[in-house]
């Protein structure tokens, strides 16, 4: 391999330097107002040690966060909870005003029925034409069961199976503070 890399021109050497050194990872995260999108940010930037920087779009419809020197997070803002969220991402994105990202997460609280129903709804069919990684992340599983919309949570898995996205679902503990792949959380998915 290094071979290859030794017979490239200098330039495009430096590129793949730089770019194996610092990946630009661009992540949107999209979900319903109250579903811990801000949370989740705070907790990612606190693992990096950096400061933080935040800044929003032109029209402020997203705010951007740089999480460390190779990952940028752009977080919907509230004003696109409304119904036509949707076609407003589609059209910044297709628009060329954000940069496309490279890795989308789309939250939802399982307490939360509009949050889950907005997530196989919309974002699903949405962005998997970007033919990117997806992740949905369920937060508030620290909640009573009694509260959780499990009917939701069912339509939520066979739409994810029905686009072929297998092993993107994930749990988030927001009180104790269980990370996704927390040993303790995996009982639930017995429940679906």
């Amino acid at each position: 391999m290094s071979e290859i890399y030794e017979k490239l021109p200098s330039s495009l050497r430096i590129i793949i330097y730089t770019y194996l050194k610092h990946p630009n990872e661009r992540i949107l995260l999209v979900g319903e107002p109250g579903v811990g999108k801000t949370c989740f940010i705070e907790n990612c930037r606190n693992h990096s040690h950096t400061n933080p920087r935040i800044f929003h779009d032109t029209i402020g419809l997203f705010t951007c966060h740089t999480i460390n020197s190779r990952v940028k997070m752009a977080e919907m803002n509230n004003s696109l909870a409304s119904s036509n969220s949707v076609d407003i991402l589609h059209e910044r994105l297709v628009g060329g005003q954000l940069q496309i990202p490279t890795k989308i997460i789309i939250m939802a609280s399982v307490v939360n029925r509009s949050s889950i129903q907005k997530a196989y709804n919309y974002y699903i069919p949405l962005l998997v034409r970007w033919k990117l990684p997806i992740t949905v992340i369920l937060t508030h599983v620290d909640k009573d069961l009694h509260l959780w919309y499990f009917l939701d949570l069912r339509k939520l898995k066979y739409k994810m199976h029905e686009y072929k996205m297998f092993d993107s679902l994930h749990w988030v503990s927001n009180e104790n503070g269980k990370g996704i792949y927390h040993e303790d959380l995996n009982y639930i998915h017995y429940y679906l």
